[in-house]
């Protein structure tokens, strides 16, 4: 199968509310691409011209380009500069699923009313093949698409359109099947908003919500204690040791004759250093000064 589109779409006019039947191939002269437009004041997709769209059908295995317009009352508009796009398709209800195929990016082309987001949509994917894969292979399978356009953290989604994939007769040369697209985040791996808070939160929290030990981080020895309450050290009680003894702590006095005395904790009495002599003070020996 060429890469082209073989695609078409199901419309209701704008006035009317009856189904038309597909059309292939010239939706809007475009021989080559599938060209829809969302309509931003419903969600709805349409064609060009401006008729909503019920249905779409594509062909297995052909990778065409997806040229999106957005209207408002009518009238193209473009998006704001720095706008994202995604467009997906997965299996019928299967919303929790994975992508069957995905354009996870658009490139714009022109301005104003002229302004149109265009994904490369490939059909020739991993997912697809195992859809098929039933004996005996169906002749069609069901999926889902939908838009989802960003406007900084403004993010807006078209409705779900049913799509019809049909299977394809002439292949082989539409190359190895590529992966369709992301997981989408099951229910499970989504945040709630508490859980939402408490993320944008953290980065400024600093009571250790993870629960940090000093040996994760390589300070196991590390005490947090102040410098009163800090031990000495073995090596400085070895070097205190090592040095002469030191006497009590002791007073001295005057004695009422004008010699030295000396108060002695240990024995809690005075004993006399100097004393006053008729020719002066007159030391005495230390040793018998403390017993």
């Amino acid at each position: 199968m060429l890469d082209r589109c073989e695609g078409g779409l199901s419309h209701s006019g704008l006035s009317g509310g009856e189904v038309a039947a597909v059309v292939r191939l010239t939706i809007d002269n475009s021989p080559t691409a599938m060209r829809i437009a969302i309509d931003l004041d419903d969600r709805t997709i349409r064609t060009w011209a401006g008729q909503v769209v019920s249905s779409l059908t594509f062909k297995r295995r052909d990778r065409f380009p997806v040229e999106v317009r957005f209207l408002r009352g009518g009238v193209v508009q473009e998006l704001p500069s720095g706008a994202t796009g995604c467009l997906g398709l997965k299996a019928d209800k299967d919303f929790n699923g994975q992508f069957v195929a995905s354009g996870l990016g658009w490139t714009k082309s022109g301005t104003g009313i002229a302004a149109t987001y265009i994904f490369d949509l490939n059909l020739n994917t991993v997912q697809i093949s195992a859809l098929f894969a039933g004996v005996p292979t169906p002749s069609s399978v069901a999926l889902m698409l939908e838009i989802e356009w960003a406007e900084g953290d403004i993010r807006t989604s078209s409705n779900t359109l049913p799509v019809t994939l049909e299977n394809d007769i002439i292949r082989g040369n539409e190359g190895v099947a590529e992966e369709g697209g992301p997981i989408y985040p099951l229910p499970g791996n989504l945040l709630t908003k508490s859980e939402y808070a408490d993320l944008i939160t953290h980065p400024a929290d600093t009571n250790n919500p993870h629960a940090v030990t000093a040996a994760q981080v390589g300070l196991g020895n590390v005490e947090n204690t102040s410098d009163a309450d800090k031990p000495v050290s073995s090596a400085t009680q070895e070097a205190l040791d090592a040095k002469a003894p030191a006497l009590a702590p002791s007073k001295f006095r005057l004695d009422p004759t004008g010699g030295l005395q000396l108060f002695n904790p240990d024995t809690n009495s005075w004993h006399a250093l100097l004393v006053r002599g008729s020719s002066g003070h007159e030391a005495i020996e230390l040793s018998s000064a403390i017993p």
